[in-house]
């Protein structure tokens, strides 16, 4: 485990040592998602935390059924009904 202080600036910002932005291979302009859990602040890259959304949801759908061709096929379904076609 890799800990180096920081701090806060005036403007709410927080320095990420550049120590630790090589071993993550941190660019700028690279997006982050911040979170608060049990009174710790936990910081992961987009990227990561789409990956993690897309697992938890895949957990969930049988093999072979694409989320996808359900939704476009829901929503063909209900413009029929809106345009009275079905």
């Amino acid at each position: 485990m890799t800990e180096i202080r920081t701090h806060v600036d005036n403007n709410g910002r927080i320095l990420i040592p550049a120590q630790i932005r090589k071993e993550f291979h941190i660019k700028t302009g690279d997006v982050f998602v911040i979170r608060a859990i049990d009174g710790e602040i936990k910081m992961i890259s987009l990227d990561k935390a789409i990956k993690d959304a897309q697992a938890l949801v895949k957990k969930y759908v049988p093999e072979g059924v694409s989320l996808v061709d359900e939704f476009i096929q829901s929503r063909r379904e209900e413009y029929l009904r809106e345009e009275g076609k079905l």
